[in-house]
């Protein structure tokens, strides 16, 4: 049974669960209950380093207890929250970063002993006790479902098709007032605003289950409506365009990988890395054998959750859930509760009706003024919802091992990470004398900024000389002007490399098809931005 705070919600009658969702609804906990894994025989991929040989975090019996000290200390304050550390980059942004990371990591491993054994290292380092790092037998035994290349598999694979081979696209449940949204939808359109699921069930494992690539695609609001895009996108490329759906499938894809190299690497990298990355056609960094590609460590297990510090505690929503005019705001525990993934979305049978984002409030107005929703700047400081990550799916966690920033700093001890100041060296070496290595002065300075907290962490565990690696990159962020609100060298050195290279092991992708024109009307047609799918998707007033 699906239990609440409020009893069980299935136990309501729909119109009084409409209701509660017309209001935002009420905290809610749902046990854990997704399928563990992929199909059997599905394809796995492995992990592996990008930098041999580089010197980690001196393993020492107190290290995990001050991992686990800093990381407790890299949640902002209220005070913090309301200040002025926002950017001028689009909220949406954020939630780009965690939908390509869905379509390139996903770590299981088959060994259940070590599953455990690295969830209780999470208990072990909170407790101040010794946590090794894992051994090169048990590393080799974590396995990346996803595959390594940007090729829209979490889009593709298990999302079901209509009679003409588009995606199926999910219909939203009526009932609480539906939001005023900028755009002109076709009628076909206008209830089509979820991912499809499976029906109600009293089985956990397939109750309203999202039938998509990845299950995860469906943990929060955002990203999930983010999916309900690229779905809705496919239907109008072969409904509209009248391509095939090999042919749609193909063109969504390449839209896809343009969208994140004209687009997403130069909003939250460093422009001029993002160029200097992009003219190495072999990698700068990253050098991936196609035929036996790796997903990097230091990417996957530090530079690429940089977005974690972009997330805020609330967002202006839509009209229902904009936090004015006596509305209530679009808080990050309700974006949990109102998907299948995280939460249970009230017993509803799918998405209500007034949850339908309304995407101009998340992306840059026209006249070029930021949007309604900024991120938030990159640095050594996480949003206080972060602190209490849901322990199993819907259970809102309140122990130090739900706290994010810990579970980054400890993953990075098991992963055996190099420190930060060996991977800006390595960095360095490549791109040549453009950026300082940060100094301890300059550390210290970073963590004392951020609380008092932070910087006796810092300093107790001698973190200001060898420096987690994920820490290290958001320290890095921290020293940009909050009006580019970008990565740092390092960070923006890999992050584009990756992504880079990523795009290039996927076939027939768009850089290895010069005669390659995008079907769907652009606003710069020299490059495709997130804003062109979302306005062919009628997601978005037309330009």
């Amino acid at each position: 049974m699906k239990v609440s705070t409020h009893g069980d919600v299935n136990a309501l009658p729909l119109a009084t669960r409409l209701a509660y969702a017309a209001v935002g609804g009420c905290p809610y906990a749902r046990k854990a209950g997704c399928p563990s894994g992929p199909p059997p025989g599905e394809q796995i991929f492995r992990f592996g380093r990008m930098f041999d040989g580089l010197p980690g975090l001196s393993d020492t019996n107190a290290l995990a207890g001050h991992l686990a000290t800093l990381g407790l200390s890299m949640t902002e304050s209220a005070a913090q929250a309301r200040g002025e550390r926002n950017t001028r980059v689009a909220a949406i942004y954020t939630y780009i970063g965690q939908f390509i990371d869905h379509d390139i990591t996903k770590t299981e491993t088959a060994d259940q002993n070590l599953a455990s054994n690295m969830e209780a290292a999470f208990n072990a380092a909170s407790a101040h006790r010794h946590v090794a790092p894992l051994d090169a037998d048990e590393l080799a035994k974590l396995v990346n479902r996803r595959s390594p290349m940007l090729n829209l598999d979490s889009v593709f694979d298990g999302t079901p098709r209509e009679s003409d081979g588009s995606l199926s696209v999910g219909a939203v449940t009526a009932g609480p007032p539906r939001p005023t949204l900028p755009f002109t939808e076709d009628p076909d359109l206008v209830d089509l605003h979820d991912l499809p699921r499976l029906p109600p069930s009293q089985n956990e494992e397939t109750d309203r289950r999202a039938r998509i690539g990845d299950p995860r695609n469906d943990e929060n609001l955002v990203v999930a409506q983010l999916h309900v895009a690229f779905l809705r996108a496919h239907r109008l490329l072969v409904r509209q365009l009248g391509l095939t759906p090999a042919d749609a499938d193909l063109e969504l894809r390449r839209l896809y990988q343009r969208m994140v190299l004209d687009d997403f690497l130069p909003t939250v990298c460093d422009p001029a890395i993002v160029q200097k990355v992009l003219a190495q056609p072999a990698g700068l960094l990253y050098h991936p054998d196609p035929a036996d590609p790796y997903m990097p460590l230091e990417f996957a297990g530090a530079a690429f959750r940089f977005g974690h510090s972009m997330v805020r505690n609330a967002y202006n929503y839509n009209s229902e859930f904009s936090g004015r005019d006596g509305k209530p705001i679009g808080t990050l525990e309700l974006l949990f509760t109102f998907t299948a993934f995280s939460g249970q979305n009230l017993g509803i049978p799918t998405l209500p009706q007034n949850w339908i984002i309304d995407w101009s409030r998340w992306v840059d107005h026209p006249d070029g003024t930021p949007a309604d929703n900024v991120t938030k700047q990159m640095d050594t400081l996480l949003a206080e919802e972060l602190s209490k990550l849901p322990q199993e799916q819907g259970v809102i966690g309140g122990h130090d091992v739900n706290n994010l920033a810990l579970r980054n700093l400890v993953r990075g001890l098991l992963l055996g990470l190099p420190t930060g100041q060996a991977v800006a060296q390595a960095v360095q070496e490549k791109l040549g004398p453009v950026f300082d290595v940060l100094t301890s002065q300059q550390l210290r300075d970073m963590a004392n900024a951020a609380s008092p907290a932070q910087g006796a962490a810092l300093i107790a565990g001698g973190f200001d000389w060898q420096t987690p690696l994920w820490y290290y990159l958001l320290a890095e962020a921290s020293t940009v002007p909050a009006d580019k609100g970008h990565l740092g060298p390092v960070a923006s050195a890999i992050v584009a490399d990756v992504l880079h290279q990523l795009v290039r092991l996927a076939p027939d992708n768009a850089l290895a098809s010069p005669g390659w024109t995008p079907a769907i009307p652009l606003r710069d047609p020299s490059r495709v931005e997130i804003e062109d799918l979302l306005r062919f998707a009628q997601l978005l007033p037309a330009a």
